[in-house]
């Protein structure tokens, strides 16, 4: 059953349509996102990995915002920069979007113990400098605070712009971040 060419001329017509909505959508992201930086001292965040779901997608963009450490709480989604080896992956200067669990200070140093809410168990954090604690019968180093980029806008429940950030992915390989 074939289309007439009238019905043929509505779909050519409709799909420039739906192409422009996009880039229009995408175009107004994208300066909401440079305002917020400017205006707020916000800075965009994208996911890469499953390690935060069902929080976090890959793609979604998330903004974070620079806080005291003394601030951030347990249950705060924090982004913090990784140079190691990650449970058998070595990342170098990765960016990693994870909950604090626990909060601690070793030789004066504040340190945070954090944990993808998809992962069985939490990040080995850095012992050379905020020593081990035991968590659930893992011994894990914290992060220190000087790590720490920020804290996720909205907490314990973060502000998401939901897939935007794909665009992005796929324009850059993944830096496989747990």
């Amino acid at each position: 059953m074939s289309q007439s060419p009238k019905a043929r001329r509505e779909g050519l017509e409709a799909a420039p349509l739906g192409l422009v909505a996009l880039i229009v959508v995408i175009v107004a992201l994208t300066s909401l996102i440079a305002y917020w930086h400017v205006a707020y001292g916000l800075q965009a965040v994208v996911v890469d990995g499953r390690s935060m779901l069902p929080t976090l997608q890959t793609g979604d963009v998330v903004f974070i915002e620079k806080v005291n450490p003394v601030d951030i709480r347990v249950g705060d989604v924090v982004v913090y920069k990784f140079t190691g080896n990650f449970y058998g992956i070595y990342l170098n200067d990765a960016l990693i979007i994870h909950r604090v669990i626990y909060k601690y200070y070793h030789n004066g140093i504040l340190c945070f113990v954090t944990k993808g809410d998809n992962n069985p168990f939490p990040d080995p954090g850095y012992p050379s400098i905020c020593g081990t604690v035991d968590i659930n019968g893992y011994e894990v180093g914290g992060t220190p605070y000087f790590y720490v980029k920020g804290v996720v806008i909205g907490g314990q429940h973060p502000l998401v712009i939901p897939y935007i950030g794909g665009l992005s992915l796929m324009f850059h390989p993944s830096s496989q971040q747990p």
